[in-house]
């Protein structure tokens, strides 16, 4: 189907857009399993050789967004369709990043399906048998733990006998929706999960519950509730996300390499921020860093050109921060969705562009001593952060931005959702 639009395509923009266009056929409408398949197994076998870089990048961008989409409509066999398209693109277009990016997403989309297939099994074995405990609970818990489905889990896993948990699940079910109660079940699947280490995806249900006490609580007992959310999530990353959230969290991560230089790159839909309208200039666009002469250059693009810093009035500032992964281990480092090591900020204030590095994480770093070799620029709608290639570990490393303005402003504003991006070395 493809191949005869290209085939008919009077020219190269034709194709481009062909390909652009049915590399995304699940956003505009629902389909079924089979026809986007199908759909895929087109777009997979029709990739010219004469299209140019970057478009392959973009079709590479477009492939990773609709699966994306895939995955959480729980099309898990399209998936295999589309991710195979991808990681042919990739090979083609010559994208080493992209290529070894989708090798790793397959490994999670592996284990996602081996699940599956078992919880099909035993959903057969169900339709035959529906009081077999054994099945019940291999449902639940492909609900549980690779789909993330834990409100349909439950009613599975009430069914079996068969788990030492039990009693919990039934006390789930039945529980008084106060905080107190809330936060005393969410304490008992926390003592449950880290009571043995097979029991560990349990965790996820803690955190469940302790984000209904945080959703619907004040104080110290919302107070506590977020600890334990961040707690754990720091510390057992693995344990409390679903299959299906690693797989959709690791496709976030867009990794770019351009010839000889390592780059990383990542970028955020307009108007995609906290803040009123006409200061759009601290909404992202794009972040990238990419290696030059043994020197990291970390560049922030906004929406909207950034203000005059003589305009700045009192203690009003822009404070960029770059939150350096370095290890790539969300379980590690500061905070959970980030994983950071290291804080790295350029304060644009009225007089004086500062840097600074903070170590937030178990990772060492020369960069406080070399803190005199930064260079920063602040122009039109870019901030710029230069500093030594030494002052990082690896050459592999991810990060987060964001932009936050320091003062008295019209009112705070901030951007949180810039998405993560990874650099990689060229080997």
């Amino acid at each position: 189907m493809l191949q005869e639009v290209i085939d008919h395509a009077c020219d190269i923009d034709h194709q481009i857009e062909a390909l652009r266009g049915l590399s995304r056929p699940c956003r505009d409408y629902s389909a079924d399993d089979q026809f986007l398949a199908e759909l895929a197994e087109d777009i997979s076998k029709s990739l010219p050789r004469r299209i140019p870089k970057d478009v392959y990048l973009d079709i590479h961008q477009e492939y990773l967004k609709t699966i994306r989409i895939i995955i959480q409509r729980n099309h898990w066999s399209t998936t295999e369709h589309l991710l195979k398209g991808a990681t042919g693109n990739a090979k083609i277009g010559r994208l080493p990043a992209e290529y070894k990016h989708l090798s790793q997403v397959n490994v999670i989309y592996k284990e996602l399906m081996t699940g599956h297939r078992e919880y099909e099994k035993f959903v057969e074995q169900l339709k035959s048998d529906p009081q077999d405990e054994q099945a019940q609970r291999k449902v639940g818990e492909f609900l549980a733990f690779h789909a993330g489905d834990w409100n349909s889990a439950i009613k599975y896993l009430a069914k079996s006998k068969t788990s030492n948990c039990f009693e919990l699940v039934i006390n789930d079910l039945t529980v008084s929706e106060t905080p107190n109660e809330m936060l005393k079940l969410a304490s008992s699947w926390e003592e449950y999960a880290l009571s043995d280490r097979d029991q560990e995806p349990y965790l996820a249900r803690a955190v469940d519950w302790y984000q209904k006490v945080a959703e619907n609580s004040e104080g110290l007992v919302q107070t506590e509730a977020q600890n334990k959310i961040q707690q754990l999530k720091h510390s057992h990353f693995e344990s409390t996300s679903s299959t299906k959230d690693r797989l959709i969290e690791f496709l976030d991560i867009v990794p770019i390499e351009s010839g000889t230089i390592a780059m990383g790159k990542s970028t955020d839909p307009p108007n995609h921020f906290h803040g009123p309208e006409h200061l759009k200039f601290i909404d992202i666009e794009e972040a990238k860093i990419t290696l030059k002469n043994d020197r990291y250059y970390c560049e922030v693009v906004m929406a909207e050109p950034l203000p005059n810093p003589n305009s700045f009035q009192g203690t009003q500032a822009i404070n960029v921060m770059w939150a350096i992964d370095a290890d790539s281990n969300l379980k590690t480092g500061q905070t959970p969705q980030w994983g950071n090591e290291f804080n790295v900020h350029v304060v644009v204030k009225r007089n004086a562009i500062n840097p600074s590095w903070h170590v937030v994480g178990n990772i060492a770093s020369p960069a406080q001593q070399h803190i005199s070799l930064f260079e920063t620029s602040y122009e039109g709608k870019t901030i710029l952060l230069s500093f030594p290639k030494k002052c990082l570990p690896s050459q592999k490393f991810a990060f987060t931005v964001n932009v936050r303005l320091q003062g008295t402003w019209p009112m705070p504003a901030r951007n949180e959702a810039i998405p993560r991006g990874l650099v990689l070395p060229v080997n």
